[in-house]
């Protein structure tokens, strides 16, 4: 290659693991006017995790830090993203990297991923 980088993407950050959307409704019934019936979601991904064992073939792990992006990318959305952390960092969500089922004695485990969540 010739040294230069027609790279067009930009780094974020760095993650673990991409959980997935989470989108927060407002309610229709809101005593608010002005927020009701608003969709905020967020990409939520795994930035720190603590090992916590083996089940099977699967690594678990515990969940210590995430980061969150708004996919409607409004300043306001930034008041709920405190409450999202402190759900997801509270130490009782849990997660696995990739699940390959085992055959021992031709018996097999599991047949597909499984989640774990609490």
């Amino acid at each position: 290659i010739n040294g230069q980088s027609n790279n067009p993407y930009t780094l974020l950050l760095r993650c673990k693991a991409f959980l997935g959307v989470l989108v927060l409704n407002s309610s229709t019934n809101s005593t608010s006017a002005n927020t009701a019936g608003i969709s905020r979601p967020y990409m939520i991904f795994v930035t720190e995790d603590i090992y916590i064992g083996q089940l099977f073939d699967a690594q678990i792990y515990r969940i210590s830090q995430i980061a969150t992006i708004s996919l409607r990318d409004n300043p306001e959305d930034e008041v709920h993203v405190a409450g999202i952390k402190k759900l997801f960092q509270g130490r009782c969500f849990y997660y696995s990297a990739a699940c390959k089922p085992e055959t021992s004695n031709n018996k097999r485990y599991f047949n597909k991923p499984y989640d774990i969540t609490l």
